[in-house]
């Protein structure tokens, strides 16, 4: 349950923030705002019973508004070990973006120019307009030393 609540505040926050940011600022011209979560098969659900989903949801949207949220996990993610290579990847980027100085970080900026992160963006932080920008070229560019 504690993951669920920890999901459900995170959905929460994200959806408040982008719904402000996006749709009740009117700056970018839409009027509504879903969420598409991607992950594995909650603790507890199996292909008949979807109890944990059911108690996100309500987590997430308590009052029952009917906040536009699809969550999508993979039916075949209990029999396959490699599902878990993806999370450790997202936890690694993760932790690189936080820290810029690690480890993690340093062997991405040499894997930078293989292309292996090409699909991989952060947000940036703007009050003006909704930005992001390639991940390893904020995250290399930080590392490198400034010029004398």
């Amino acid at each position: 349950m504690l993951v669920l609540l920890l999901m459900s505040w995170f959905i929460a926050d994200q959806y408040t923030f982008y719904r402000k940011d996006i749709v009740e600022s009117g700056k970018y011209g839409f009027d509504s705002l879903a969420f598409t979560i991607v992950s594995d098969k909650l603790s507890g659900d199996d292909d008949f019973r979807s109890k944990s989903e059911q108690n996100l949801r309500n987590l997430i949207d308590p009052e029952g508004e009917g906040i536009p949220i699809v969550l999508l996990c993979s039916p075949k993610s209990n029999q396959y070990a490699g599902d878990l290579i993806v999370d450790n990847i997202a936890g690694w980027l993760n932790y690189a973006i936080s820290d810029p100085s690690s480890e993690f970080a340093q062997r991405i900026c040499n894997f930078g120019t293989s292309g292996v992160w090409k699909g991989w963006y952060v947000l940036l932080p703007s009050s003006t307009k909704l930005e992001s920008n390639h991940a390893v070229s904020q995250l290399c560019k930080a590392k490198k030393p400034n010029p004398v």
